[in-house]
């Protein structure tokens, strides 16, 4: 079997062209679809729904931390409740 140059490079430059025109196609609808999403709002509504997007995380986070602390609180009452038993015990029972 013997492999002639001018048939493989035939056939690079057919799979190379192939390639090209998809690329090109889809870099073709991908820049139409985000023109699309961009055109299809005004700049208000951006800045609506920014804002919006912008007090949803801000809600989320301080959601998140709040919990964190509540549970630090719980944890610190819990510790200060067994101390204060603790005392009141030794207490009673040293009269």
């Amino acid at each position: 079997m013997t492999v002639n140059f001018r048939d493989v490079s035939e056939h690079l430059v057919s799979s190379m062209h192939i390639k090209a025109e998809t690329v090109f196609s889809q870099t073709s609808y991908w820049t139409n679809g985000v023109g699309f999403v961009f055109g299809a709002l005004t700049f208000n509504q951006w800045m609506m729904l920014a804002t919006f997007l912008l007090g949803v995380s801000t809600f989320a986070v301080n959601s998140f931390y709040q919990r964190r602390r509540d549970r630090r609180e719980l944890e610190f009452h819990r510790l200060r409740m067994e101390a204060q038993d603790k005392m009141i015990k030794q207490a009673g029972s040293d009269k």
